[in-house]
């Protein structure tokens, strides 16, 4: 879900910029300046469309840039609890991840050694911070895998459908705990909007690697029997429900930016993304 911000107003990518830079810079207070590379698309989004709906705007500041100290901007600041949030969510998935690809390696690559080396201090220190993100996110995260682990097994024992609800699930589960920081009331609507936008995510990237994992043998949710054969129409209807659903949410601000990144972004994307798969 990157933005396309040549395509942006000046006023659309100060918003975006407060935003992503604010989420950067917060990774970077509590964990480290390391931490700066584990800034996440897709919280972002949630993080604009949460500030969106609710009636006062996150607090910001001019403050420096993570990587080049001498640039000062506007962007939100720690002090936000969905923010901080964000920032643990974005630790604890990303030193999933790298746990994951070590136990899926035959011989872990000391890439994947050194990446555990480096995200796992900062997940413990996200998990002394505040352990109830890991107790409620990680059953997600774990049925999504167990799911995916079958499905590389035998593709006949987990269904498509199945498999992209779960991973769906899981984007949905990160906007409930940044909804419950700010005591928003769209909570619902705002985590159906985030597992439509994860299942998206995730099949958008498969139809983006589907070649090289055919040729690798590496497995792939488009190679499972119930997959669909018009995926690029089975993806616009995915952005159709989720931009019917945001339609109806109260919008107090970023309502030009939200429509950039859910309407021209995405389908910039996804006819990108087909143009050069051979899926």
């Amino acid at each position: 879900m990157r933005p396309f911000k040549r395509q942006m107003t000046r006023q659309e990518r100060f918003h975006y910029n407060r935003m992503y830079c604010g989420m950067c810079r917060c990774l970077r207070y509590l964990y480290g300046i390391t931490a700066s590379v584990m800034v996440n698309y897709e919280l972002v989004d949630m993080l604009l469309l949460l500030e969106a709906v609710q009636e006062e705007p996150f607090v910001s500041a001019k403050m420096s840039c993570s990587l080049t100290p001498l640039m000062w901007m506007e962007m939100c600041t720690v002090q936000n609890p969905a923010i901080a949030a964000a920032a643990r969510i974005a630790v604890l998935a990303a030193d999933w991840e790298v746990r994951d690809n070590l136990l899926d390696a035959p011989v872990p690559s000391w890439k994947d050694k050194l990446l555990a080396g480096f995200t796992g201090p900062k997940a413990q220190k996200a998990l002394k911070a505040f352990t109830g993100d890991y107790d409620y996110l990680k059953p997600f995260y774990d049925s999504y895998m167990a799911l995916e682990r079958s499905a590389q097994q035998d593709g006949h024992t987990v269904s498509f459908s199945r498999l992209t609800e779960a991973c769906g699930q899981l984007g949905g589960a990160a906007m409930t705990i940044l909804t419950a920081e700010e005591h928003c009331p769209q909570a619902e609507t705002l985590r159906q909007i985030a597992c439509l936008w994860g299942e998206w995510v995730y099949l958008t990237d498969a139809v983006d690697d589907y070649e090289k994992d055919v040729r690798s043998g590496a497995f792939n949710p488009l190679r499972l029997p119930e997959a669909p054969k018009d995926m690029e129409a089975f993806l616009r209807e995915k952005e159709r429900q989720a931009n019917l659903l945001l339609s109806l949410l109260p919008l107090h601000r970023h309502e030009a930016l939200l429509e950039h990144l859910t309407q021209k972004s995405m389908a910039q994307v996804r006819k990108s993304v087909f143009s050069r798969s051979t899926f």
